[in-house]
């Protein structure tokens, strides 16, 4: 369905200039009658590009989606991805990673210029050096559209300015007519200039808003590209990513740099522009005040630039507090991941209550850290909206005293008005800091991923066109790079995750041993991440990693078995790794491998897909050569008893699959792939004898046939069908190598005397016996016309408006409504404190000769009201963003518990990245994005009220159009509510499967390199993003 609606073509004979296909509006009206058939919205292939400007500028182009939401809307119906208009060329995945990818090879570090660009970046680049690298490039995705947007920008604030001036204009011209300078005698340009001057800042205003549009249109698609850039960045890094780079990281980091810390950089782009328009606004409407104060706007100038240095102490101090609560982060849903990956073990030890203990250690000092931040952001609003106002008294003082000018009507408006413009800037600039921060800390962050060592091709050749054979030639391999010191403690955990387990990516780490890492006793607190990191960096030894297996020379020509035994931990599954250029090779080593390559790794890597798709794996299905993998691999009778045959869905990592079957399916889909070599990691471990023998005799012997293999295993019944044999001793060493008969004629060799000690790898299991009676008649398979079961659940969607209940839970998590309304009796009190500056302006005006009062009993006043302004700002602020914390920590705990005491059948139909992306861009929103909503919110509710009333008491007829007026909004706003919230709930919806389909695609990763299917997982990521 996102297929065709990404690629569908338009139908040039009929289009009209709003986007969409009008063949189809006769077929629209009809619906309307007939409520049972609404056809689908056809769109132009890029209905955006190809409009006129004024449709652009106005946006029409979008005006048919919006008409569809309101018919839908009358049926009962909603928005569906479908309806939404298809991307335009330039901002699909696909060319904004090119861009990306094209710029961040060719820069050139300043310090250290490299010589050829496109070479693989040298680890020895600094984090400056590398966050520079991708701050360079993510511009380059949108350098065109982010210079058109500053231009936009320029353009909407020299329109901003004219609104001081012509209010000054304005204002004199009535001076003027009441004193009796301008009179009916005069020229009509003249005696009229009040009404085209209001003409005038009419069409001012409307070009502002017009242009503000447009600028804000730029701004969000070049936030939405450098998201997109970060994102697909991170994931074909992962692709690439050296097996002893993986250690350095987690699957919930790598989650929330994809999530979090891509939000954070598109956050930030929205506001670029503003880091240089504030100050240009600033210096602006000085020069306006300059013109009607003259020199005393120089001090309001030195106090607005003597704020400066306070603001920079608490951006410095904000950036400290964001790169402490970011691991925190980290930490936290790094903890929930693993809990998720181990969940059986979690339910069977009953340690959801510990693991609920200890995220919540992580969640507390993540909240402490949002808790100071929020703080000083509520200082520095309320710091920076107070700010003008007092700049404007000290002003007038030394107008009125020092230039001995009196403040005359327009002067003292005109001058208010461009305060309170300079007000804004300095209320965003703030703002802008505090996002520039959170991004600076989030481009260090991505860079040091992105700057991670890559698969090394040093020493390692592979050529897909040769007949298959592999050569190893005096090689030494090791699972981390031995020129680079690490501390002992790591070596050693390295060591143990070695002795015995896989290297394949499919087995990671172990969950239970991982798990037991996490769990903390009940009676002992768990440690904080600022102790392990202060553990971390205390003095540690620093030693060289060793070698894992060396001397190995060994040679598997075309068309050979050739067996790997030795004990357990002797390094076959890294002589694996090594051949696929998973591990790290020795200076001298020399590895080649010729043709195409099928790998099975130890751990049956499954994907969350049909058991046909999995055997196929993207190639085209041949039933013939379908059915004869079947067969080699035992799975005929697995078939059958499996609900809807080989459309069967499997579960995430096969969890309604038993190990055997698992493994059989990835023995199946190396056959199918018809490579010219198959590396087999002991996939004959994990089944019963008896279906071990027939798989190796009907399928590595008989349908492979003729191809190289090279099989790893302890099976002794095996070996002698091989061609060759090679014999690891526990040291990882090569003993002996060669045909069978030979190596086992030789009665005094090592090689006899290791074989007859082998034992049975750890990691063998018994497949499970089937339980179910199978019914003959019950087709084997099943034809891609039946209605099939689906396994996994779809991820729910609301629809409409969003419940109150919502609201109700989100205020009783903050504290109950209480205090809830403490906090909303603040901003009552803010909306008081705004009148009585606007009251007391106006009583200032009527004494314009100053009869009752001098003017310094004024401007104190005026001061006075915005020292108490700035109280309250920051009290309501503070309040307010208390508030949202307390109500987030509480939903998260309640989350959780939610989560980790749902049944297992949850998460067999639940995918990891749905229930990861709660814990991460949602919780990231609750936890910033929501606070500041609601505050903007209730801060505008409560001024218009406060507008609205103060306009019928000033002019009470205003109060019999005011119903007209309310009818006329409330309608436009529910016409733009009902796309705008659908789009927001399908954005969140469709997140879901990217993160499903990154978390899998590290599961497999050997497998993926080994069979070069990067190249066709990132097109599936980039096609998820473009969704």
């Amino acid at each position: 369905m996102f297929l065709t609606r990404v690629f569908r073509k338009g139908k040039p004979a009929t289009e009209s200039d709003d986007g969409h296909d009008g063949s189809n509006d006769s077929a629209i009206n009809d619906a309307v009658t007939n409520p049972k058939e609404i056809p689908p919205l056809t769109w132009r292939s890029e209905p955006e590009t190809s409009s006129s400007l004024l449709s652009r500028l106005v946006f029409l182009w979008i005006q048919p989606m919006f008409s569809r939401a309101s018919l839908l809307r009358k049926h009962g119906q909603w928005l569906e991805q479908a309806d939404l208009p298809p991307l335009a060329s330039i901002d699909r995945t696909a060319e904004v990673e090119a861009l990306f990818e094209k710029a961040y090879a060719a820069y050139i570090p300043k310090k250290k210029k490299r010589k050829d660009p496109a070479a693989p970046m040298s680890s020895s680049e600094t984090p400056e050096e590398l966050e520079a690298r991708l701050a360079h490039a993510l511009i380059a995705t949108s350098k065109r559209d982010l210079i058109v947007a500053g231009v936009v920008r320029f353009l909407n604030t020299v329109l901003q300015f004219t609104f001081p001036i012509l209010l000054n204009l304005i204002l004199s011209y009535y001076q003027d007519v009441q004193s009796g300078v301008i009179t009916s005698q005069d020229p009509p340009a003249i005696y009229y200039k009040g009404y085209w001057l209001s003409a005038l800042l009419m069409v001012f205003v409307g070009s502002k808003a017009v242009t503000e549009s447009s600028y804000f249109h730029l701004m969000n698609r070049c936030s939405w590209r450098i998201k997109t850039a970060v994102s697909s960045s991170i994931y074909r890094k992962s692709l690439r990513l050296a097996s002893s780079e993986q250690q350095k990281t987690t699957l919930g980091e790598i989650v929330n740099l994809m999530q979090v810390d891509a939000s954070k950089i598109e956050a930030f782009v929205l506001q670029i522009h503003v880091m240089w328009d504030g100050l240009f606004q600033i210096a602006g409407y000085m020069a306006i005040l300059g013109n009607l104060l003259g020199w005393t706007c120089i001090v309001g100038l030195l106090i607005i630039v003597c704020a400066i240095p306070v603001m920079g102490k608490i951006t410095g101090k904000m950036f400290g507090m964001n790169r402490s609560m970011v691991k925190y982060t980290d930490d936290r849903v790094k903890t929930v991941n693993e809990a998720l990956q181990g969940m059986l073990c979690v339910k069977m030890y009953t340690w959801e209550e510990s693991f609920a203990e200890q995220i919540d250690v992580y969640r507390k000092g993540e909240l402490a850290s949002l808790k100071k931040m929020a703080s000083l952001r509520a200082f520095l609003r309320a710091y920076m909206s107070s700010l003008p106002p007092i700049a404007a008294a000290a002003t007038f003082l030394v107008y009125v005293y020092a230039y001995e000018g009196t403040i005359s009507a327009s002067i003292l408006f005109s001058s208010i008005v461009a305060f309170d413009m300079i007000r804004m800037p300095l209320m965003f600039y703030p703002m802008a800091l505090a996002q520039y921060v959170q991004c600076k800390v989030s481009l260090k962050r991505v860079g040091a991923f992105l700057g991670y060592g890559e698969v090394n091709q040093v020493g390692y050749t592979r050529n897909a066109d040769k007949e298959g054979e592999i050569i190893i030639e005096n090689a030494t391999f090791y699972w981390m790079d031995p020129n680079t010191p690490v501390p002992r403690s790591a070596l050693k955990e390295q060591e143990s995750s070695v002795d015995g387990s896989t290297r394949s990516s499919g087995s990671k780490s172990n969950p239970g041993k991982s798990l037991r890492r996490f769990i903390p006793s009940r009676s002992s607190s768990a440690l904080s991440s600022t102790a392990r990191d202060s553990t971390h960096n205390s003095e540690e030894d620093l030693v060289y990693p060793s070698a894992v297996m060396t001397d190995v020379t060994i040679k598997v020509p075309h068309g050979e078995l050739c067996a790997v035994v030795g004990p357990v931990g002797s390094g076959k599954s890294t002589l694996c790794a090594s051949i696929l250029n998973e591990a790290v090779l020795g200076e001298g080593s020399i590895v080649v491998l010729n043709g195409k390559v099928a790998y099975v790794a130890q751990t049956a890597w499954i994907l969350n897909k049909t058991v046909r798709e999995n055997i196929l794996f993207g190639l085209p299905y041949d039933e013939e050569k379908y059915n004869k993998v079947i067969d080699a691999c035992s799975l005929r009778h697995d078939l059958k008893i499996l609900e809807d045959g080989d459309l069967t869905e499997i579960g995430e990592r096969g969890i309604n699959l038993s190990g055997g079957q698992k493994q059989r399916i990835s023995v199946a889909r190396a056959a199918y792939s018809d490579a010219d070599v198959f590396i087999f990691d002991d996939p004959l471990s994990a089944l019963d004898p008896e279906v071990a023998e027939r798989v190796f005799e009907e399928c590595i012997l008989g349908m492979l046939a003729g191809k190289t293999r090279l099989l790893v295993t302890n099976q002794l019944q095996c070996l002698s069908k091989c061609d060759s044999i090679i014999a690891l001793s526990k040291h990882g060493k090569v003993l002996e190598q060669g045909p069978y008969a030979e190596l086992m004629n030789n009665e005094k060799g090592e090689v006899t005397r290791l074989l007859s000690g082998v034992a049975p790898s750890r990691r063998s299991i018994k497949e499970d016996k089937p339980s179910k009676t199978v019914d003959p008649a019950k087709p084997e398979s099943s034809t891609p016309g039946n209605e099939t079961k689906k396994l996994m659940t779809t991820e729910e969607r609301q629809t409409g408006s969003v419940q109150i209940g919502v609201y109700i839970k989100y205020v009783q998590a903050g504290g109950g409504f209480i205090l809830f309304a403490l906090v909303l009796f603040w901003y009552v009190i803010s909306a008081g404190v705004n009148l009585m500056s606007s009251l007391w302006l106006s009583i200032w005006t009527a004494d314009s000769s100053y009869v009752r009062q001098t003017e310094s009993f004024y401007i104190a006043g005026y001061a006075l009201t915005a020292l108490v302004m700035g109280v309250v700002t920051f009290i309501r602020t503070y309040g307010l963003a208390r508030f949202g914390v307390r109500s987030s920590f509480t939903l998260h705990g309640k989350v959780l518990r939610s989560v980790l005491r749902a049944p297992m059948s949850f998460f067999d139909t639940t995918p990891t990245g749905r229930i990861l992306s709660r814990f991460s861009k949602d919780i990231f929103s609750v936890d910033q994005e929501l606070a500041e909503f609601i505050d903007i919110f209730i801060f505008i509710v409560i001024q218009l009220i406060v507008v609205i009333a103060t306009i019928i008491i000033v002019t009470p007829f205003f109060a019999v159009v005011l119903p007209f007026l309310l009818f006329f909004y409330f309608r436009a706003m529910n016409y733009f509510r009902q796309v705008s919230r659908e789009t927001k709930r399908l954005d969140s919806v469709s997140r879901s499967p990217v993160f499903a389909q990154f978390s899998e695609t590290l599961g497999g990763l050997s497998t993926i390199r080994a069979c070069k299917l990067c190249i066709v997982i990132l097109r599936l990521l980039l096609f998820f993003l473009s969704a």
